[in-house]
């Protein structure tokens, strides 16, 4: 295959149409694994060749790339902080960084490709924790099709985020990981967090399957089942 620009490591790729894929953040041997890149990158199949997109806001590894309805989103995942400067152990994030020199992210970028001119990543909430090492796959809503089919091409949806790790806990001197499932709902709030709270807050999940369009979350006394 064609090599990509940068060379990365922990990064995630999503599948933009038949003709483009994209990858952006991760860590590079390049700056001694010091910091995650921002920098994005776009394979079109057509040319062969890789090029620049616009920049994430914030420098991320560890995240998830997830593409629906002509977005594509850049949720939580890992950073790097200088930890030379003063700190107080009593500061969970500051211990994190005297200790493992990471910092767990919460937010989430969106970039509209649908959008008229240039597209740019938008910051446009938090998830309810900090989280990053975690699973995700959106799910399309479908639309019917002139022969009463449904084609998937609906337009809205929403994104699953499975598991992960979240922000450093003193008790155990961790990034715990975590059994929950989130469900965001992009067309109903910007703020994604709110959603994926309610979702994390209906119950623990104990098993997930995923099948052909079709999620079921198993919890413990709640099953949710969302039908393509």
């Amino acid at each position: 295959g064609v090599p990509i620009n940068t060379p990365r490591g922990d990064i995630f790729a999503v599948a933009m149409d038949d003709d483009t894929i994209m990858i952006s953040g991760g860590f590079t041997h390049l700056n001694d694994f010091s910091e995650p890149l921002n920098s994005v990158e776009q394979f079109t199949f057509g040319s062969q060749e890789w090029g620049p997109v616009d920049s994430l806001n914030e420098e991320r590894g560890d995240k998830q790339l997830i593409s629906l309805d002509g977005k594509v989103y850049a949720m939580g995942g890992e950073g790097r902080v200088d930890a030379s400067g003063p700190a107080t152990a009593d500061d969970v994030d500051a211990l994190a960084a005297i200790t493992l020199g990471s910092v767990v992210l919460d937010t989430v970028e969106v970039l509209d490709l649908t959008a008229d001119g240039e597209v740019e990543w938008v910051t446009e909430g938090d998830m309810p924790s900090s989280l990053f090492r975690f699973g995700a796959s959106a799910w399309a809503e479908a639309a019917a099709g002139d022969d009463g089919s449904e084609d998937g091409g609906g337009g809205g949806g929403v994104i699953f985020v499975f598991g992960g790790q979240i922000g450093f806990e003193a008790e155990c001197e961790c990034f715990r990981t975590t059994e929950k499932v989130l469900v965001f709902d992009p067309s109903k709030s910007k703020t994604l967090g709110a959603l994926g709270q309610e979702a994390a807050s209906a119950a623990g999940v104990a098993a997930t399957s995923v099948f052909v369009g079709h999620v079921i979350a198993i919890a413990a006394a709640v099953i949710v089942m969302m039908l393509a």
